[in-house]
């Protein structure tokens, strides 16, 4: 057992923003229906895994006053990669607390 890699994204803070069920995430300051993702495309990531491209339209991100906290995309909106099937994502944020614990970095 060892330690999965650490999410590097900037979005990796953002708790709550996705809903896989509703194919809808939204912006940390979503104020209303317009600041959710326009489109979610299947792709494979670098290892060739399964993974979903959640994409915000530029429209909505580049004016947001917590752009900064949520991307550095400085001509596109926000995007979020989550590990697919939904299950798999959840697996992996739960490798990424555990591997945060005490008991874990004694192991």
């Amino acid at each position: 057992m060892g330690p999965v890699h650490i999410d590097p994204s900037g979005q990796a803070h953002t708790p709550g923003a996705h809903a896989w069920r509703t194919r809808l995430a939204h912006t940390p300051g979503a104020l209303d229906v317009s600041q959710f993702s326009v489109g979610w495309h299947p792709a494979k990531d670098a290892k060739g895994e399964s993974v979903v491209q959640v994409l915000f339209a530029t429209s909505i991100c580049q004016p947001c006053p917590l752009r900064a906290a949520c991307t550095d995309a400085q001509a596109t909106g926000r995007s979020m990669t989550l590990r697919f099937p939904q299950e798999r994502h959840e697996l992996l944020l739960a490798a990424r607390q555990r591997q945060q614990t005490e008991a874990f970095k004694a192991l």
